[in-house]
Parts: C-alpha cells; sequence; structure tokens
C-alpha cells in the first residue's frame, strides 16, 4: 500500500477535526489503496461510482455504487479500489450525534450521560454496509452536493440551518437500513439504572462532606446540603479520622439549638446592704 496514500487520508481526517464544525462532507475519487485509519467522530460514506475492497477490524467487504458505509468513532478502515472509486464522506462530530439521540428518544432519557450509553448499546455495530441500491442512492446525489459545497469554508451561522435539513434528509432516507441492538426502552427501567450526570461516587460524596466539616460547616448544616433525614446517615460520609469531631459537632448543635432555660427574676423584700 501508498503510504503516502495513506498519510492524505491522515491530513484529511485532521484537517476535517479543525474545521470544529459539526457536519463536514468531502467528494472524492480514489485510484489506489488507503492503509486502515480512525478518525474521531463518525463517518457515512456514500459510494458514488466505481468499487472497492473495504478493510478494516471487520474484514474484508466489497462496496459498490448505491452502497452506504458507515463507521463509528474510531474505527479503523481503508479500502482498495477497483481501478478508481468515488466517494462523498460526510464527517459528523461524535458529541452532535450524541445530542441528537438524545432529543430523539428524549421520551425515556434522563440526560446526555445516558444518551450516550443508549446509543452504544443500540449502535453495537461499528461498521455497517447499507445496500441502499443505486436509484434510492442518488436520490440523495444533490443533497450530499449541496452539504459538500456548504462546508467547504467551515462552519458557518448563515448556513447551519440548512445543513441541519440536508443532513436530516439523508439520515431519514438510510436511518431505515442501520442494524440495531434491542435496548430496553422503558422510562422506569432507564431511569432505574441511571447513572447521575456528574458520574460522582460514594467516594465522592464522603470526601467532599469531610471537606465541608474541615471548613467549618456545621453537621445539622451539613446535613441538610447531603440531603439526610437522619444526621447518623451524614456521620457515616465523613472519614474515620473525623467521627470524633462528628460526635462533637453534633454536642455542640444540640446546646445550640436546644431553647435557652428562662430564668426568673429575683425577688427582693427589701435592699440588701
Amino acid at each position: 500500500m501508498s503510504a503516502s496514500i495513506a498519510q492524505k487520508a491522515r491530513q484529511l481526517a485532521t484537517s476535517a477535526s479543525r474545521a470544529s464544525g459539526p457536519i463536514i462532507a468531502r467528494t472524492r475519487t480514489i485510484h489506489q489503496p488507503i492503509a486502515p485509519v480512525a478518525y474521531d467522530c463518525v463517518k457515512l460514506i456514500f459510494i458514488r461510482d466505481g468499487s472497492a475492497i473495504l478493510l478494516s477490524e471487520f474484514g474484508e467487504r466489497p462496496v459498490t455504487v448505491g452502497d452506504v458505509v458507515t463507521l463509528a468513532a474510531n474505527a479503523l478502515c481503508g479500502s482498495e479500489p477497483e481501478v478508481a472509486i468515488t466517494v462523498t464522506t460526510l464527517y459528523l462530530d461524535r458529541d452532535y450525534i450524541i445530542d441528537q439521540v438524545f432529543w430523539q428518544h428524549s421520551a425515556f432519557l434522563t440526560d446526555r450521560w445516558d444518551a450516550q450509553d443508549f446509543a452504544d448499546e443500540l449502535y453495537s455495530e461499528p461498521a455497517q454496509t447499507l445496500r441502499l441500491g443505486e436509484d434510492r442512492a442518488w436520490m440523495l446525489m444533490p443533497w450530499l452536493d449541496e452539504l459538500v459545497s456548504l462546508s467547504l469554508d467551515g462552519p458557518s451561522p448563515e448556513h447551519f440551518y440548512r445543513m441541519q435539513a440536508l443532513l436530516f434528509a439523508v439520515l431519514d432516507v438510510i436511518t431505515p437500513y442501520v442494524k440495531t441492538t434491542p435496548v430496553r426502552r422503558s422510562p422506569t427501567q432507564r431511569k432505574s439504572v441511571h447513572t447521575p450526570p456528574l458520574r460522582s461516587t460514594a467516594g465522592s460524596h464522603h470526601t467532599g462532606a469531610t471537606w465541608m466539616v474541615d471548613a467549618g460547616i456545621p453537621l445539622h448544616v451539613l446535613q441538610g446540603i447531603l440531603g439526610h433525614q437522619s444526621i447518623e446517615t451524614t456521620k457515616g460520609y465523613l472519614h474515620s479520622d473525623h467521627r470524633h469531631l462528628a460526635a462533637a459537632a453534633k454536642q455542640a448543635n444540640q446546646f445550640l439549638s436546644a431553647p435557652s432555660p428562662r430564668r426568673e427574676p429575683t425577688r427582693r423584700d427589701g435592699p440588701h446592704l
């Protein structure tokens, strides 16, 4: 395989990532083999002319006019053209795709962390070849050509909505051909196994509680911050070397919270010398 061709592919990957746009489209004709290269974005490759053998972690697959290749982020893929092959490739930012998945399934997804896990389960095959057929694939060509034209100069606020409209039109056609893995879709089931957005752990809560005690936060205030019903639960969130502080703080809190005893005025029958 030609090292220079592989280098050009890597340069194209770098330029695509630097364009800082969620949607990038490029059309090119390939005459020489390209060694497998990985991109940090989702790729949709539309075969417009010719044929080739794709080389990747999934093995070797022949592709021809009317086929669409989908590649997940960081999936290796190269090609060996049979004479030549012309393709239009869409480079889609992975975070942008996760946002679309979130809004598409927002009825039962709680946040974008949940959407990322859901997408990984739903689209479990990192590489797929969709057999659209020539007629259906040619229907997409005007949209793909316009996407290429609009993305050549980089991201533009004026073209933002038009590019999204074109992309969604393309996805509307190819999505029914994408293989998916069944995923639980019950809102109750999804939310019952949901991980908090910040991926916090019990250890981080314990450390945070200890820090607040060190900062002088009273134990009853810390109890309210953590949302604990019992102050004993709050004490359990302190590291062992701060348990004695918790005990002392509890006594101080009880003392400060207790109402002051009412003192009766001293009766005096007369002046005292």
